[in-house]
Parts: C-alpha cells; sequence; structure tokens
C-alpha cells in the first residue's frame, strides 16, 4: 500500500475522529471545576522523608545566617503526567530554613506533622465525574534555634488518588515560589508559597487550572485559588 493511500486513510480516519466527537460534544465539554478539602475517612499517615540532607551545603554554624531564609529543597515537581502517577525515589520537598544551616534537622522544637487532603473534581454537561484529583499537602513547622526563628520543612503536594475517564488526559506539577521572612531579622518566621497546576485535555476542550497555598512558620495554611 502506498504512502499516499495511507495518507488518505490516516485523515479520513481523523475526520470521522473529529465527526463523532463533535456528535458526542457534551460528553467532552467540561464544567466549572469543584475544590475542596475533604476529611479522610481513617488517620492519614504522613509520608517518612530522606534525613540525609544530601542536598544541602554544609556549612559552618558561623556562615549561618539566620534571618536570610531559603528553600533548601524541591523547587519544581510533577505529580501526574498523562493520567499516571509520577513516581519519585524520595518524597520531593521543600525547607524553609536560614541560609547555610545543614539540615532541617540540626532545629529543635518543631510542631507535629500536619497533613490536610483536598480534592478536583470534574464532571462533564452530562454530570458524569470526568476527572477526580485527591492530593495531599504535608508540612511541619515552627522549628526553632536556641528559642528564635519559626522555620519550615518537608513541606509537599503528593498525589492521593486520581481517576480519569476515557477521552481525557490530566496533568499536574507543583512549582515552589521563593521562601520569605514574615518576622523580623532577630526573630525570623518561614512563608513558602507552593502553587499547584493542572491541565484536563479533551478532543475538544482545555482546561488549565492552579491553586496556591501559603504555609508559615507558625503553623498558618493559606489557599487561594
Amino acid at each position: 500500500m502506498s504512502k499516499c493511500i495511507l495518507f488518505v486513510i490516516g485523515m479520513l480516519s481523523l475526520q470521522v475522529h473529529a465527526f463523532r466527537a463533535e456528535e458526542h460534544r457534551e460528553y467532552y465539554e467540561m464544567e466549572a471545576p469543584e475544590i475542596r478539602e475533604i476529611a479522610e475517612l481513617s488517620p492519614v499517615p504522613f509520608t517518612p522523608f530522606d534525613e540525609s540532607c544530601e542536598m544541602n551545603l554544609l556549612l559552618s554554624p558561623a556562615a549561618i545566617s539566620w534571618d536570610e531564609i531559603v528553600n533548601i529543597g524541591s523547587q519544581v515537581w510533577k505529580i501526574i503526567v498523562d493520567n499516571q502517577p509520577v513516581l519519585h525515589s524520595t518524597a520531593p520537598v521543600a525547607h524553609a530554613l536560614p541560609r547555610g544551616l545543614g539540615c532541617w534537622t540540626d532545629l529543635e522544637q518543631w510542631s507535629a506533622p500536619v497533613t490536610k487532603t483536598y480534592e478536583v473534581v470534574y464532571k462533564n454537561k452530562f454530570g458524569i465525574e470526568v476527572v477526580k484529583f485527591r492530593f495531599r499537602l504535608q508540612y511541619t513547622a515552627g522549628g526553632r534555634n536556641n528559642g528564635r526563628g519559626r522555620y519550615l520543612s518537608n513541606v509537599t503536594v503528593l498525589n492521593g488518588q486520581t481517576d480519569v475517564i476515557w477521552g481525557y488526559t490530566f496533568n499536574s506539577r507543583v512549582e515552589v515560589a521563593k521562601a520569605v521572612n514574615l518576622g523580623s531579622r532577630r526573630d525570623p518566621v518561614a512563608g513558602l508559597e507552593l502553587n499547584l497546576h493542572w491541565n484536563v485535555k479533551t478532543v475538544v476542550k482545555e482546561s488549565d487550572n492552579s491553586v496556591h497555598f501559603f504555609v508559615d512558620g507558625n503553623g498558618g495554611l493559606r489557599m487561594a485559588e
């Protein structure tokens, strides 16, 4: 069979597919997503993290800038690619710590870890649930040095559960903004923003959305769409 015939067959196939997609447009048309915090039916264990801190520069205590807060950790990571969760050898995390500190475990008086679970749900024009993306935000706040400062460790967003029906493609990623000092030079308070982005595609529509979380060293959490 010649290349010309194969090309014609391919074009006809695309046209038939496009016709069928248009014929069933309401199946592929999405309503605006619902985003909500949900309560897990059973306690969610906090994901353990690598405590080796191999990414950090080990400097002498004299070189530590306690009032200059930086993200020592991951800055961007993918959660879902083409409907499949991305597997990481260790959970990607961000730490809002003093510049030059060797590891978050060098601090003390950490509060108990916090886990929050959220759900993003898309429905089509028939009211069918076409995408359900459940994710978990985790963080530990309050780390101090000799009673001073409030820092953050192990801040992350992880996949909880993703269900996508046929004809839909879902992707998501996390971007961490620059860490900030919400306190004073004498008594720093870390602040860190995580931006969760996701994209849903069908043959007739594409939707990009995001939600933004801001965590502070006192344990506060704010969410904005």
